[in-house]
């Protein structure tokens, strides 16, 4: 309402206002996403700073803040709306910058404040659970970040049993997300970020498989390993993904130069502790 009103009064003043124009509902569109993406960025910073470093400053007051952060991240349809514009139809969701803001913040909470041998886990997992069963069929930019989202979930030891409860849920959107077909006029774009968010989609998959104990045993996760993960749209994609994460993990060689720094380094220490035994 404010938006709407203020951009009415604007284009008045400079003699701009055209019934259902298309400068007005640009201008709003305009308008709009500066407004949530400033509110946007003071949320999350906020609470990175609240959470960085000292991160037990946040855990007294979890209890309170966990919920509202959850409740945000819910779809408000009364801030979707379907605007005419004539030859075709534009849907415009005023909440997306708020919920993107909220999922971050889930995010930023389960790094800082909810490492996986703490006990509060357990207790948040329910409500991060039904997070992600909303966020991994949501918008573009939610999905990349519930991706990660579920990732960190599945290898916390205090919510696998949240997680199993409502695998299916969460597979679901998922599978829906890896068989999505682009359009046929789909530019490069829209290719490569497609690919992005399969290639992200895959990563929480295969964090399932290593960490999530007890999904290999849930039917809903096998059948969509089977048919979806290793069918043939996805196979090799899935493929490189588990074998990006094995080289992750290798120990990183360490060059000639820093061998040479570290061998000197001993030799140096050593030299030290001769000098002060002879000393004595």
């Amino acid at each position: 309402m404010f938006l709407s009103s203020f951009s009415s009064v604007f284009l008045h003043l400079w003699n701009l206002w055209f019934p259902n124009s298309a400068a007005v509902f640009l201008f709003r569109i305009a308008l709009a996403i500066s407004f949530f993406s400033f509110l946007r960025f003071i949320l999350a910073s906020f609470l990175a700073a609240l959470a960085w470093p000292r991160d037990d400053s946040a855990r007294p007051i979890l209890s309170d803040a966990l919920p509202a952060v959850f409740e945000q991240t819910a779809i408000d349809k009364s801030l979707v709306r379907i605007v005419d514009l004539g030859p075709f139809k534009h849907t415009v969701d005023d909440g997306l910058e708020l919920r993107k803001a909220a999922f971050e913040c889930c995010d930023t909470l389960l790094d800082a404040c909810l490492p996986g041998e703490h006990e509060s886990v357990a207790g948040a997992a329910s409500g991060y659970a039904e997070v992600l069963v909303t966020g991994l069929g949501d918008h573009y930019d939610v999905k990349m970040t519930s991706h990660a989202l579920f990732a960190k979930l599945a290898a916390r030891q205090g919510a696998h049993a949240v997680l199993l409860g409502r695998l299916k849920e969460l597979v679901d959107p998922m599978a829906k997300t890896l068989t999505q077909k682009l359009k046929s006029d789909a530019v490069k774009q829209e290719i490569d970020r497609n690919e992005d968010l399969i290639r992200s989609c895959l990563r929480a998959v295969h964090a399932c498989e290593v960490y999530l104990t007890g999904a290999a045993n849930d039917p809903a996760f096998v059948e969509f390993i089977a048919k979806t993960v290793n069918g043939e749209k996805t196979a090799a994609k899935y493929a490189a993904v588990k074998a990006e994460a094995v080289k992750k993990k290798k120990p990183k060689a360490k060059s000639l130069a820093e061998l040479t720094a570290a061998g000197a380094a001993v030799k140096a220490a050593d030299d030290r502790s001769e000098e002060r035994r002879v000393g004595k």
